[in-house]
């Protein structure tokens, strides 16, 4: 993985990097549940488009 993982405990709920330009440090969190079939299918969908 080329960017820095965020965890809460043992999971995987985002990613960060420090932003040289800005001097700072940016993060993004992953906003989704695995609750049913249907949703697994978007978010899979949505990983296979990267």
């Amino acid at each position: 993985m080329f960017m820095r993982s965020l965890f809460d405990g043992d999971r995987l709920v985002g990613l960060w990097e420090y932003d040289l330009d800005a001097g700072a440090v940016v993060f993004g969190t992953f906003d989704f549940v695995l609750d049913n079939d249907e949703a697994v299918r978007e978010r899979a969908a949505i990983v296979k488009a990267l």
